[in-house]
């Protein structure tokens, strides 16, 4: 055997290990030359779409144990399934067909076409023929049903898995749906764990802290420091719960105490609420904070959260960059299109804003999503007013309460409707924030 791995295999290995585990086990293909060939491209990173690929993966790691020391990164469920608009240029049906079969597929029972656990697309089994690939998306289970079959639940197969990686460091969920407790049987095994990415998942209900549970669980979580929450796009979650409440019930049992970066996304009332508890749970642990914004409704009770969140924000003793990103995309998303009540939110998180230690602030400012063509928001009159009492609240801020800042970054995207000349835009951009910038304080992104 030769130690250079064929290139037939390079795009899918995993696919090929489980193929034929007999005669894989009688060649020498499990050998360290193969392994060593495989390390620097390969098990980085896996991800897992449905139950059949996970158990073809401890297939694979039973033949090839050292495998799971390669493995860096695990995803487990649906995240960026193929678009609509990709592949650049239509592929005709027989070209359609002969790339999915390259690539390993399987059938599963809910008539959907799924690639190998490496690749994460999913196709409808009706529309090879079509021109274009429908997009599809799918919940994973993580937990334990009532109907077992002989395999095991999709949290013990997890468990054996994540047992052969002695080196994971991230671990994401993407459109599953968890247990809580579960959840913290399987990121229990590994010790090396710093990320955990949980994107738009949902829990099962109720979520009751079981004093037994915590006690054999032990502060597993102790060692992580990354935490990203994307919350559920649906603000109705009958019998069930969202990312935010899974971190609670974490929370509540002390498991990730240490956690020194937090990414979240706001989407509604609720998810901003559940953040605002989640910053008060972490205050005197995180470095970073990055929020992202798709909201853009305003009531006594948001007005109320967001001036808690900037108290909480002021009490995070170790806080060094705080990032505030009004994302257009979630704007989109979640229709949230009116850009005042967006601009107004965002004056309520800064001001009052005060620090010791912050260092860096990032400010992604709201762009109007309005298709009205005469709408007063995208006047170059009420463009200048809102960019001017910006500034007004960073001078403050940066004479006082925030004086240990040393550089804000303030981001304005390009409106996405023609009739705006932006070049003039940036004209009065670089005019608005002339002074800030002229000492060195702030430094404008335009894109």
């Amino acid at each position: 055997m030769t130690t250079k791995l064929p290139s037939e295999l390079d795009y899918e290995i995993l696919g090929y290990l489980a193929d034929d585990l007999p005669s894989l086990g009688n060649c020498s293909l499990a050998s360290q030359a193969w392994l060593a060939a495989a390390r620097p491209y390969k098990f980085r990173e896996v991800k897992l779409s449905y139950k059949h690929q996970l158990i073809k993966l401890l297939d694979a790691l039973n033949v090839c144990p050292g495998l799971g020391d390669l493995v860096k990164s695990v995803t487990i469920g649906r995240r960026f399934i193929q678009r609509e608009n990709s592949p650049a240029s239509p592929w005709s049906p027989t070209e359609l067909v002969s790339f999915i079969n390259r690539l390993n597929v399987v059938a599963v029972p809910s008539q959907r076409y799924v690639m190998g656990p490496v690749e994460g697309r999913a196709y409808n089994s009706e529309s090879a023929g079509d021109k274009k690939i429908r997009r599809k998306r799918s919940k994973v289970d993580i937990y334990e049903g009532r109907r077992q079959d002989q395999n095991g639940g999709m949290t013990q197969l997890v468990s054996q898995a994540f047992a052969h990686f002695t080196s994971l460091e991230k671990l994401s969920l993407a459109s599953c749906t968890i247990s809580p407790e579960n959840l913290t049987k399987i990121i229990g095994i590994v010790s090396t764990l710093r990320q955990l990415d949980l994107h738009e998942c949902v829990a099962l209900a109720p979520l009751e802290v079981n004093p037994k549970n915590v006690g054999s669980s032990g502060n597993v979580l102790g060692d992580l420091r990354r935490i990203t929450v994307h919350p559920s796009s649906n603000y109705y979650l009958p019998r069930r719960a969202d990312v935010y409440d899974v971190l609670d019930y974490l929370a509540d049992v002390d498991m990730f105490h240490k956690a020194e970066s937090l990414h979240l996304e706001i989407t509604h009332k609720r998810s901003l609420r559940k953040a605002l508890s989640l910053v008060r749970n972490l205050k005197r642990a995180l470095v970073e904070v990055k929020i992202r914004f798709g909201y853009g409704d305003r009531d006594d009770d948001v007005i109320k959260y967001l001036q808690s969140m900037t108290r909480a924000l002021s009490k995070c003793s170790r806080l060094r960059h705080l990032s505030l990103i009004d994302d257009r995309e979630l704007t989109r998303h979640f229709n949230s299109k009116r850009g005042n009540l967006r601009w107004l939110n965002l004056y309520d998180l800064l001001r009052g804003l005060s620090s010791t230690s912050l260092e860096h602030l990032v400010i992604q400012t709201p762009q109007t999503v309005s298709k009205a063509t005469d709408s007063d928001e995208d006047s170059d009159v009420t463009f200048t007013e809102r960019h001017a009492q910006l500034v007004t609240i960073l001078a403050t801020l940066s004479s006082g309460p925030l004086s240990t800042v040393t550089h804000v970054e303030v981001m304005c995207r390009a409106p996405q409707k023609e009739s705006i000349d932006w070049g003039h835009r940036k004209i009065i951009l670089k005019e608005t924030y002339k002074k800030l910038l002229a000492v060195g304080l702030v430094r404008l992104v335009m894109d």
